[in-house]
């Protein structure tokens, strides 16, 4: 397990090795809101790594390369060959979950050594904000992208990785995807499907550049963007309502123009339906956007629509892998420490589960 981890060696992890007491002391601020996640302590840091990405540098410490390569070609790629997944637009879910360790926060004192040093079995944990349980946790933050097969009706991981507890998922989204991207090649992302924890500006511009449409709930404290003309009342996703305050209806992409048409909600019967009937014509009233004026709220599929929900919902795939993960294959029951234990243990459950596909597909083709 070690050798396969590309980490300089250390000494942090030796018997001998004090640490001051305080080591592992600081906690997250805690979230104002329930289920929110803890705040990123660097809030500047994903416009960073957007601009490493758009300029094509790479992002260092990636320890878990050589894992991530092992799981794509002894996985992911024998997946693909036997169709488990698609090899074109294929829509990719992300999601972050909260690994409880079993180590002491604390440390432990050995005799004879100082009382402000401590040893501690496994340093690199760290405390964290679980926002499922709403408290704080002492462990790692799992973050994977996997996809859906609608056939088999079954969820396939395609990228592990563990970070830090405090960093946030907007964070751990972007290196994911960047070594998604590096290490596996094969994979064609047409669609990605990310809660609101990485609903931000960097996230879309990098995924609109990579041509991959964006399915991201939106986080409420973002508010209403300034470049959106206030002569235009909208709900809170972007979409126009009318001055019944009811939510039109998307109605097409005008390509001359650029503009997304929003008709009125009642159609053609809006004049013998509508209490406010705001015009004579047949069409109902009709209002325009812009894609430019916000790419959060202006997605390629428009918020709200039947095809929209139709692809987000596949976001909870990754729900079900973390579950899986974490209780059928009872990495929380596991005493191990340190994150490349961490990682090599859920790429061996990464691989039984997409093994655990394959014989499905075999038991349903032979029935």
């Amino acid at each position: 397990m070690d050798r396969l981890w590309t980490a300089p060696p250390t000494d942090l992890y030796a018997r001998d090795k004090l640490l001051p007491a305080s080591w592992n002391s600081k906690k997250p601020d805690k979230p104002k809101g329930k289920k929110q996640k803890a705040q990123e302590a660097k809030p500047k840091i994903t416009e960073v790594i957007e601009k490493r990405l758009m300029d094509g540098k790479d992002i260092p410490f990636n320890f878990e390369g050589r894992l991530q390569r092992f799981f794509y070609h002894v996985a992911v790629l024998p997946s693909m060959e036997s169709g488990l997944i698609p090899r074109e637009h294929l829509t990719v879910s992300g999601d972050g979950t909260a690994v409880h360790t079993h180590a002491c926060p604390r440390g432990h004192h050995r005799v004879g050594a100082p009382e402000n040093l401590r040893h501690f079995p496994d340093p690199d944990a760290s405390w964290g904000w679980d926002s499922d349980l709403e408290k704080y946790y002492f462990g790692y933050t799992l973050f994977q992208l996997s996809c859906y097969n609608s056939e088999l009706r079954t969820d396939l991981p395609l990228l592990l990785r563990f970070t830090s507890a405090k960093r946030h998922d907007s964070v751990n989204f972007l290196v994911a995807f960047h070594e998604l991207e590096k290490h596996m090649p094969a994979v064609s992302t047409s669609n990605m499907c990310l809660d609101s924890a990485m609903d931000n500006y960097p996230t879309y511009r990098i995924l609109k550049n990579r041509g991959i449409r964006a399915f991201i709930d939106l986080n409420d404290k973002c508010g209403r963007p300034k470049t959106i003309p206030d002569t235009i009342t909208i709900d809170k996703d972007g979409t126009p309502l009318c001055q019944e305050k009811l939510r039109m209806k998307p109605n097409g992409y005008d390509r001359s123009s650029g503009y997304l048409m929003w008709r009125c909600p009642y159609g053609k019967d809006h004049c013998s339906k509508c209490k406010n009937s705001c015009t004579d014509s047949k069409y109902g009233r009709v209002v325009k956007t812009r894609p430019e004026w916000d790419i959060r709220l202006y997605t390629d599929v428009p918020r709200g629509t039947d095809a929209y929900k139709k692809i987000y919902n596949q976001r909870t795939a990754t729900e079900r892998i973390n579950n899986r993960i974490l209780n059928d294959y009872g990495l929380h029951r596991m005493f191990i420490h340190t994150k490349e234990h961490y990682s090599f243990m859920t790429t061996m459950i990464g691989i039984c589960i997409h093994l655990d596909a394959r014989y499905k597909q075999q038991v349903q083709a032979v029935a």
